[in-house]
């Protein structure tokens, strides 16, 4: 049954697609996905849209544009994008159409070595199916329906992955086009080892090869000694000549391209092998910037007047001018989310100008939700760099130049990365010592402010051409876009990613590991009581400034709901009051029992208007009221038998014989 489909130009799933997506109970998920369509059917929602099965009416097709942000995140972690799943399918269903009757006969009559076991008539269907796979694959049937060569690999492989047939399980797309070429030239064998059926063994030195290569790309990393070893233990079994370390030494430095990746890792490789790419540079200022984080290697003084360093940079880079445009310090490690955002905000403030394109890596801080949102908001392109690629980023070519030509030169520079070659690039131990006995450490401010220096002599100093990176970012172009003053304001404000519940006590987010509580008020201090009676324990998408907490907005389904203040926090010691704090605490109990009161009153009128209506008042008797009528008749049944015959008494007529325990004086006779 295909899960996906196409009416109407848009592109469609079916209920048991999304099902499988949210992944939750049987029962939770159809009832959420019904009432959904419910929903939309009676106009009530403008989500789930669908469409009837044009050959089954009683099935629905779901439009994927129309789900619920939550569920449309559910569906694209699974499947990805739903169009290329769609064309995905489709392929499947045309290579089942090109399977014909002589694969199935074909693997049905295959001869087997002996002792091995034909193959299964359901295997046999299996690899009839993929012989149509690799049929249609090799034709570039649907080819066009995808973003070239590459992407269509890539989505057949997610559908051969899931079905998991026999000779054709796919492990990724690079491995399905060495398949597909494979067919090309063998055909069927492509499909089952060549040896399958015969005695043939490949060559002595081709296998020998193998096994050395084999070993060497090991992980463990054995040495060439280690595996002329092992090898030279298994060659008398496989009848492979013995072969000196020397000569294992040669047979692997000739395949160093094929065993470093296994062997040493992926970003190894890289730096080893990888082509690079020559690029040229922006044309314009804000054309692109570059975003990273940075540790600062600096050592300073912590309250305790301890030596430490703790400090964490984020910085934006104009890449064009190679000017440090803005950024923001904090102690600690890592790029939480408002750090970043807080970067940006720096460099927007002082530039006034809007980037063409933002480049980030793949740290949680950019990849969260409230910086994409700003990203999106400030940038025409922003998307991320490869992984583990630092040549992509210009940004960290410059704190490797911000340490090695200009940090080191402080006294409290405590060394670069451990990763750095170069012992010009450390520390003096001795100094930083003396530095801390003396006193002489800067404290925590007093870092800030060097690393302020450094970024300032950074963009004044002259270049290659003769100008500062100051210089060139000042240059004009008719390209660069300013920021208009309501972006300047809204652009900051960010959605959080999980709904907040307004409870009892009122609404409470986390940002920056600081715990907020916020509550709609109706005026400074005093909750509005009809926002809690009609919306208590509602949940809502909350937006809000990260410099500026004192307000947030609350939204539901794209809405806004109100806007909620900081909860007013009262002084637990008299001495600590300030002015004014008095009446509001007066009015605040003095709500919170008409609060009690106008909940008893209204409680107090439904069960009057239920009494009117005829109800009996709940008890325990009107609980189980079936139960206490059948107790009720059974005991007037077994008093109406009762009354109705004589007792009988059943007369005893055995006498039993009484044993008495002789006594001193009796002549222990039985009396009867």
């Amino acid at each position: 049954m295909p899960l996906f489909n196409c009416i109407e130009q848009k592109y469609c799933l079916s209920v048991e697609a999304i099902a499988q997506a949210m992944d939750g109970t049987a029962d939770g998920v159809a009832n959420a996905i019904h009432t959904g369509l419910y929903r939309y059917r009676q106009g009530k929602s403008q989500h789930w849209q669908h469409h009837p099965d044009p050959d089954d009416a009683r099935r629905k097709w779901v439009v994927a544009d129309s789900l619920p942000r939550a569920v449309a995140g559910l569906v694209t972690k699974r499947y990805g994008n739903v169009a290329d799943a769609y064309h995905a399918e489709l392929l499947g269903d045309e290579a089942r159409q090109r399977a014909t009757p002589e694969d199935l006969a074909h693997w049905l009559g295959r001869k087997v070595k002996k002792g091995e076991a034909p193959f299964t008539l359901e295997e046999a269907q299996q690899l009839a199916e993929a012989c149509g796979w690799l049929r249609t694959l090799a034709s570039g049937h649907g080819l066009d329906r995808f973003r070239g060569k590459a992407h269509y690999y890539e989505q057949a492989a997610k559908v051969l992955a899931a079905r998991g047939l026999c000779g054709l399980k796919v492990k990724n797309a690079r491995y399905l086009q060495r398949k597909v070429e494979q067919w090309q030239r063998e055909g069927y064998d492509a499909l089952v080892n060549g040896r399958f059926g015969n005695t043939n063994g490949q060559k002595l030195t081709s296998e020998g090869e193998l096994r050395l290569m084999n070993l060497y790309a090991s992980p463990l990393k054995p040495t060439y000694e280690d595996v002329a070893r092992i090898y030279n233990q298994e060659a008398p079994q496989r009848g492979w000549p013995t072969l000196t370390t020397e000569r294992v030494r040669q047979v692997l430095v000739r395949c160093k391209q094929v065993t470093f990746l296994s062997r040493h890792g992926k970003e190894a490789f890289r730096k080893e092998f990888e082509r690079s790419f020559k690029r040229r540079k922006p044309s314009f200022a804000d054309a692109l910037w570059s975003l990273d984080g940075f540790t600062i290697q600096l050592v300073y003084q912590n309250e305790q007047g301890q030596p430490c360093s703790g400090l964490y940079g984020y910085a934006v880079l104009d890449v064009y001018s190679d000017c440090i445009l803005g950024y923001k310090l904090m102690v600690g490690s890592g790029e939480p989310s408002t750090l970043v955002q807080a970067a940006m905000r720096d460099a927007t403030r002082k530039t006034g100008m809007r980037p063409y394109q933002l480049q980030y890596d793949n740290s949680s801080g950019n990849k969260s939700k409230e910086a994409q949102e700003l990203f999106k908001r400030l940038a025409h392109l922003h998307f991320p760099t490869s992984p583990y690629n630092g040549k992509a980023k210009p940004i960290e070519n410059l704190i490797a130049r911000l340490e090695g030509a200009n940090m080191r030169h402080l006294p409290n520079f405590k060394g670069g990365n451990i990763t750095s070659p170069s012992i010009e690039k450390k520390a003096n131990p001795d100094l930083l010592r003396s530095l801390y006995k003396e006193g002489k450490l800067p404290d925590r401010e007093g870092a800030k402010r060097q690393v302020e220096m450094l970024i300032q002599v950074h963009n004044n100093t002259k270049g290659k051409d003769g100008r500062t990176p100051a210089e060139r970012y000042a240059d004009q172009h008719e390209k660069r876009v300013a920021l208009d003053y309501l972006t300047m304001v809204t652009a900051f404000w960010v959605e959080r990613k999980k709904t907040a519940r307004y409870s009892k006590d009122g609404l409470t987010i986390e940002v920056g590991k600081v715990k907020h509580t916020y509550e709609v008020q109706s005026k400074p201090g005093i909750e509005d009581l009809e926002f809690r009676l009609r919306r208590l324990n509602d949940s809502f998408t909350v937006m809000y400034d990260p410099e500026d907490l004192g307000e947030i907005c609350l939204y539901k389904d794209g809405a806004w709901m109100a806007t909620a203040a900081r909860k007013h926090e009262f002084a637990m010691a008299r001495v600590d009051i300030v002015e004014g704090e008095d009446s509001i605490l007066k009015e605040n109990l003095r709500r919170r029992k008409d609060y009690i009161e106008r909940s008893r009153n209204e409680m107090e009128a439904i069960n009057e208007a239920v009494e009117q209506l005829g109800f009996e008042e709940y008890s325990y008797m009107y609980q189980h009221k079936e139960a206490c009528n059948r107790m009720e008749g059974e005991m007037l049944d077994e008093i109406l038998a009762a009354t109705g015959r004589p007792i009988e008494r059943t007369p005893n007529n055995r006498r039993q014989r009484a044993v008495l325990i002789p006594v001193d004086g009796a002549d222990g006779s039985i009396v009867e």
